[in-house]
């Protein structure tokens, strides 16, 4: 006999039908009787819900990213920060001062996408005279004629007169081709 009940109940004689938590499992039954949440421990235990709450298939209390959908594991680079090689070179781009330069992982003095030589060209500048070692650009003279007055006439390169003449002569060419385009539809 069990002086506190009239009836067995869920939990029988001399077993209390007491729901501690409140979510409608009598104690003697619930897995979890101090876990509203739960009746049964699940996966991650009472106490913790069994929730993938970034959806990638592993649940949060076994996941070390959880809020990360691409990692369960931090990696090298972290949650949240793919491990990724963009350029091939073997670092890490989290690691990588130079993502996109498969010869550098640090700007050095010359910057990614440039190699170290001395000196270092301007990052983004063009070498437009590459068959001339003295020039970068075409000066006023062009790539192969030094921009230096060597008749003494006060023009760089070229004297005057010749100067003159291939203006006139562009001149005309597009004086040419405004008329050509003029007359024809």
């Amino acid at each position: 006999m069990d002086p506190l009940k009239i009836e067995p109940g869920v939990c029988g004689c001399g077993v209390s039908d007491v729901d501690t938590d409140g979510d409608g499992f009598p104690d003697c039954i619930d897995q979890c009787p101090t876990d509203p949440s739960k009746h049964e421990p699940g996966v991650c235990g009472c106490g913790e819900p069994d929730t993938d709450v970034d959806g990638d298939g592993v649940l949060d209390c076994n996941d070390r990213c959880p809020t990360d959908p691409s990692k369960s594991e931090p990696g090298v680079c972290g949650c949240g920060v793919p491990d990724v090689d963009t350029d091939g070179d073997g670092t890490l781009d989290c690691n990588d001062d130079c993502p996109r330069d498969p010869n550098k992982v640090d700007p050095g003095v010359c910057g990614c996408g440039n190699a170290e030589v001395t000196p270092c060209q301007d990052p983004g500048s063009v070498d437009e005279c590459p068959n001339n070692p003295n020039k970068t650009k075409p000066g006023i003279c062009g790539c192969d004629t030094p921009d230096t007055d060597s008749d003494n006439d006060g023009t760089p390169g070229k004297s005057k007169f010749v100067c003159f003449v291939m203006c006139y002569v562009v001149f005309r060419l597009i004086l040419r081709l405004a008329l050509i385009s003029h007359y024809t539809c």
